[in-house]
């Protein structure tokens, strides 16, 4: 105290900050609104003024959000089109989803075509591969090696492709499935054109040639003869009616 019995104003501001990081703590960020409606559900008003500082998500919105993104629509927006980061949005995540997103992000900073998943189904730890090489590649959680090649249990000399996975293809095939060719994620197209963005990677490419869309714009031979899977649809629904 002073000599008039008040204290310094240094400790006013040191009393004032810690009360504001006891109240963050304690209600999560700054920006948690409980009085506005959530603008998803129109139904929660324990809500998240978000970074536009127009829009409010409650907490099982956000949590839903975040927990079904994918890359090609990374990241979360807002309807205002502002993103959303996971920082600002922290606080309203269950921790099953916290660690699921920081995961993809982790996982979404690597290039497509070099990304690996463990053999061992348990595990699945994320392993880093050279595209086109031929490796078995130690996991670092399970010590199970993946080939870089094949995706299967680490072997020695070429690929032998198992009768399970040779089914699944020719299922693809048959079905008109298309492979990424950068992380070998299966895609079906099911409307629009053939213009595909693959949700795992977020590579561009062509769905009747494979070329990357770059490349192609819908100049290959198959596209003067393409009509999307929605009108073949309707084509047949048209011809079991009459």
């Amino acid at each position: 105290m002073d000599e008039d019995g008040w204290f310094p104003q240094s400790y006013v501001w040191i009393f004032l900050a810690v009360v504001l990081i006891i109240r963050f703590w304690i209600y999560g960020p700054i920006h948690f609104n409980p009085d506005h409606i959530c603008d998803i559900c129109v139904n929660s008003n324990n809500t998240l003024l978000l970074s536009c500082r127009h829009c409010f998500w409650c907490h099982t919105c956000t949590d839903q959000t975040f927990g079904l993104i994918r890359q090609s629509a990374w990241p979360v927006r807002c309807p205002c089109n502002v993103p959303v980061t996971l920082n600002h949005a922290q606080h309203f995540l269950t921790p099953d989803t916290s660690a699921l997103i920081t995961r993809r992000v982790k996982e979404w900073s690597i290039p497509g075509e070099q990304r690996l998943w463990c053999v061992n189904n348990p595990c699945n730890t994320l392993l880093i591969r050279t595209p086109g090489v031929k490796q078995n590649i130690p996991c670092t959680d399970c010590s199970f090696q993946t080939c870089s090649i094949c995706r299967q249990l680490g072997h020695e000399g070429n690929c032998q492709i198992e009768e399970t996975t040779q089914q699944t293809l020719a299922i693809s095939d048959a079905q008109k499935y298309k492979r990424c060719l950068k992380c070998d994620q299966m895609i079906e197209l099911n409307t629009g054109c053939q213009h595909i963005t693959c949700d795992e990677c977020s590579y561009e490419f062509c769905y009747l040639c494979g070329q990357p869309w770059i490349e192609c714009r819908a100049t290959c031979e198959s596209s003067a003869e393409f009509i999307p899977r929605e009108h073949d649809l309707a084509a047949a629904f048209v011809a079991d009616e009459t």
